[in-house]
């Protein structure tokens, strides 16, 4: 991965040793945080199977119960159960949002109060026995319960309070938690609104032990607290049941009469049901920030609309994602630190941007999207869709849209992107867990490595495809096509850009989730990926997203393919034809600058300009930790390449408008050379000879070496828009690389570098 994430992605370098030694200056991330969770201080990670001692929380909700997260709990939405919950020491915020770490998650900072089993919160018929089977072991089993079981349905906040809602079979449940105090203890309450059920019902309350005190409060008729094979359980009798709260503290005999006196007097469970419908507003400030526009006279320039860096949450604003409300003045990005924010204001001028925190607290979200003015993030946890309740601008109910895929504690696999198809499926990359370093994976569930689909109300989750390392950025098109970057390692010889088919696999062994030639590490030349195109280290080293140019106003490109770079910060044109139904072409590069790396893109369609933001984690040369660019057309005459044709004789390049014809028309402005890469299960690949190994040369004689071709001749279109050049030995290769110094027919300078791949020689 790339350490961090996005940074994310393919990551080879953790935070400079210095900066992983400062203490974490936490923003205020809000009532609650969604990361994974571990729940046994000082616990050892082992960067093989990516497992860590104890119980660990993968979808974990961190409940905050002090302001310094002294205090807590941690909710399970994947076994709807409070996993550990903690006093004394914070929480020890370690991992790649928090300190840079490669590895570690989140920690209790002091031995836990009181546990639960890993496994199911609630009994389904009377039983706790774990239905998920287990195919990482020694991890627990991935992913969340079968929907019949039980199903995390969101979380509503009120103040400070979050209301965890889910169902357990058929029984919808509200469940908050508070710590209550007395003269010299401290109580953990579980509050509960359980709706009447037409059978009994089974809670897991904690792990047994002689330190824990644990106490019913206005229990239902019938309701019984149990010990039962090491653990304490509350039975539940069918019907109909008013609020109730479980009182849990520790300190054993010692604290007995302080425990019981202070039930004594606990008050009443409140009506969670009445907490639901939207509270007073965590942030109401704004903040305003003035854009700049670019003064550059090229044909498309760069303007920075301004983040809102300066507030007063300490909250960093590296952009994961962006897209716009119905009005197009509007936006909303989230952060890769778990925020959403709105922006308004958005014109030609970028004069005054209004920024608004609209949501916090989720699970390094890195991709959005806008439908029927309704917000949706994918973070790790799931696709969330957010609401305003009572229209105060924030988010009071963060709904599980979706959270079907099978997660686990990994530190470098994410949830890339966001992006929906015309019929209103949602579309986004889950990675594989790549190790610390970079090079292997750890222990692989059904759904990593694979571009993951998601019907339009949420119901359902489907595999895409399949084969994919760590692809930050996806695109789909107007007519449902499907394209994915992917980042240089293990099966990855280096960036590539792909034309993603219904059930393809991509390349990554690891992440095939079927049958292959290559599963014991031979790579079978069958199953050799082919991408657009293959993309070297100095023009792509760690992918972004794709975007179909959608506007007549932003110059000759609609309907057209966009790839973006996160690594390198760039911003290309993808020259694309098919050839006896095999996609191929290359990647020409904008001239464009950004003010962090290029990650999301979503066009505006009132002002037709192309949005832009990234961020910068690991593996990037960006220059700043977030950005958000609008590159924008000027009206200056555009003479880019656009077009791209292989045959046995040459290459057909096609331009935006008019070039100079003299100098098209001289060889010696064109300079063609071409290598190959090795499919392997090593991370990356050096660069090979296309011609065949001599005998007796030293093995990878050939590594490092391009070969050169001659252009024999160039010859102008009729339309002054095109070139053939005539190439002596065209063939089927991973890569070229045409160099061209031209200019336009007007005089302005077309000097560009076009990389691009061979599969299929078509007979033109």
């Amino acid at each position: 991965m790339r350490v961090l994430l996005l940074g994310l992605i393919p990551g080879l370098f953790l935070a400079p040793e210095q900066d992983r030694k400062k203490p974490v200056v936490l923003m205020d991330y809000g009532p609650y945080l969604s990361c994974a969770v571990l729940s046994k201080p000082g616990a050892k990670f082992d960067n093989n199977n990516g497992n860590f001692e104890g119980d660990v929380t993968a979808r974990g909700f961190l409940i905050k119960l002090a302001d310094d997260w002294s205090a807590g709990a941690v909710f399970d939405s994947d076994n709807l159960r409070i996993s550990a919950a903690w006093l004394g020491a914070p929480i020890k915020f370690t991992g790649v949002i928090f300190d840079g770490a490669h590895g570690p998650s989140p920690t209790l900072g002091s031995a836990p109060v009181f546990q639960t089993p890993h496994g199911p919160g609630w009994a389904k018929d009377g039983n706790f026995a774990d239905p998920r089977p287990n195919t990482i072991a020694p991890l627990p089993p991935p992913g969340p319960l079968p929907r019949e079981w039980g199903r995390y349905t969101g979380l509503y906040l009120n103040g400070n309070k979050a209301i965890f809602s889910y169902v357990v079979g058929k029984t919808p449940v509200l469940e908050t938690m508070d710590l209550e105090s007395g003269d010299d203890l401290k109580v953990f309450a579980r509050s509960f609104q359980v709706t009447a059920s037409d059978a009994p019902m089974e809670l897991m309350i904690a792990t047994s032990s002689p330190d824990l005190l644990i106490e019913g409060v206005h229990l239902p008729p019938g309701a019984k607290i149990a010990t039962q094979d090491g653990q304490v359980r509350l039975q539940l009798s069918a019907g109909s049941r008013e609020p109730f709260k479980i009182l849990i503290a520790g300190g054993g005999e010692a604290k007995k009469d302080a425990f019981a006196a202070l039930a004594k007097a606990s008050p009443k469970p409140a009506d969670l049901a009445a907490l639901t419908k939207g509270g007073a507003p965590r942030w109401a400030e704004t903040i305003t920030t003035q854009g700049k526009l670019s003064k550059d006279k090229a044909a498309y320039v760069a303007d920075t609309l301004t983040l809102p860096e300066q507030n007063p949450w300490k909250a960093k604003v590296r952009v994961g994602g962006l897209d716009f409300f119905s009005d197009m003045t509007r936006a909303a990005v989230c952060t890769w630190d778990g925020d959403v924010w709105i922006v308004s204001g958005i014109d030609a001028s970028l004069e005054k941007l209004t920024w608004k925190r609209f949501a916090t607290g989720l699970y390094q979200p890195l991709g959005l999207r806008i439908v029927n003015d309704e917000i949706y993030t994918v973070g790790h946890d799931q696709i969330t869709r957010l609401h305003d309740l009572n229209n105060d601008g924030e988010a009071d109910f963060y709904e599980n849209f979706n959270n079907d895929w099978e997660l686990t504690t990994a530190f470098h696999t994410f949830c890339f992107d966001l992006q929906t198809d015309p019929k209103g499926n949602f579309y986004f990359g889950f990675n594989c867990p790549v190790r610390s370093g970079g090079g292997g994976f750890h222990k692989i569930t059904n759904h990593h490595g694979c571009i993951l689909k998601v019907s339009p109300d949420g119901a359902k989750l489907d595999v895409y495809a399949t084969g994919f390392r760590a692809n930050n950025g996806i695109g789909v098109g107007p007519n449902g096509e499907v394209t994915s970057g992917d980042n240089e390692g293990t099966w990855v010889p280096v960036c590539p850009v792909h034309w993603v088919k219904p059930g393809s696999f991509n390349g990554v062994v690891d992440g095939a989730h079927r049958p292959l030639q290559s599963a014991k590490g031979k790579p079978d030349p069958g199953e050799q990926p082919r991408p657009i195109c293959w993309m070297p280290k100095n023009v792509d080293n760690s992918s972004g997203g794709q975007v179909w140019v959608s506007s007549d106003s932003w110059g000759p490109f609609k309907g057209e393919l966009l790839h973006l770079s996160y690594g390198t910060s760039s911003l290309f044109k993808v020259l694309k034809e098919e050839v006896n139904g095999q996609m191929q072409g290359g990647v020409v590069r904008f001239p464009v600058r950004f003010t962090s790396s290029a990650m999301r893109a979503r066009f505006n369609t009132k002002d037709g300009q192309l949005y832009v933001a990234g961020l910068r984690g690991w593996q990037s040369n960006a220059g700043r930790e977030g950005g958000l660019d609008r590159i924008r057309y000027t009206g200056a005459t555009v003479c880019m390449p656009t077009g791209l044709n292989a045959s046995p004789k040459g290459m057909k390049i096609t331009f935006t408008s008019p070039l100079s014809a003299e100098l098209a028309a001289s060889t010696e402005n064109y300079a063609v050379e071409v290598w190959n890469y090795k499919w392997t299960s090593n991370y990356g690949s050096g660069e090979y000879s296309t011609l065949p190994e001599e005998p007796g040369q030293p093995k990878d004689a050939k590594k490092k070496t391009h070969d050169p071709l001659t252009v024999k001749s160039a010859k102008v279109g009729d339309d002054g828009k095109s070139v053939f050049l005539e190439i002596e030995g065209v063939k089927p290769v991973m890569q070229m690389k045409i160099t061209m110094r031209l200019q336009a027919a007007d005089g302005s300078p077309a000097n560009y570098e076009i990389y691009n791949t061979i599969h299929e020689l078509s007979g033109q």
